[in-house]
């Protein structure tokens, strides 16, 4: 149940969830706002999907990697808050708000500090996809 939830809304419900709101443009899947791809492949039942009705992207903060402006999706760094172990960014990509969690080891141990207002590249292990309608917030 935790790791394929039937609907957003029972995705939120068992944690911490992030939702993208997508578009498609020819075979790939964008957040809204943002010009390059997410980068997760999505089945061609999800590609129809999002061209005949409103779809959301999810994953969870720890699915989530910061990497350097040149990789993945381009994002702004909102926010950032040290959380003992962790470090908890919130990302703006496109026309969302992204939640990401990094081992503070990690977020120090990479060769650069992100900051505030700071450019940099999301790249998404996991990603699934759900129909807007039942996301539990608007």
């Amino acid at each position: 149940v935790f790791d394929l939830p039937i609907d957003s809304f029972v995705f939120d419900f068992l944690g911490v969830s992030n939702f993208i709101r997508v578009e498609r443009r020819g075979d790939d899947v964008h957040a809204i706002g943002s010009d390059t791809p997410l980068g997760v492949p999505a089945d061609a039942e999800t590609l129809r999907r999002v061209v005949s009705g409103d779809m959301v992207a999810a994953c969870r903060p720890l699915e989530v990697d910061l990497a350097s402006p040149d990789r993945g999706v381009p994002g702004v760094i909102l926010r950032r808050t040290y959380r003992g172990p962790t470090v908890d960014y919130r990302v703006s990509v496109g026309s969302a708000e992204v939640q990401v969690l990094q081992d503070v080891a990690d977020a120090h141990g990479n060769g650069w500090n992100l900051n505030e207002g700071d450019r940099c590249g999301l790249v998404f292990s996991r990603l699934r996809w759900y129909d807007a309608a039942t996301l539990p917030r608007g």
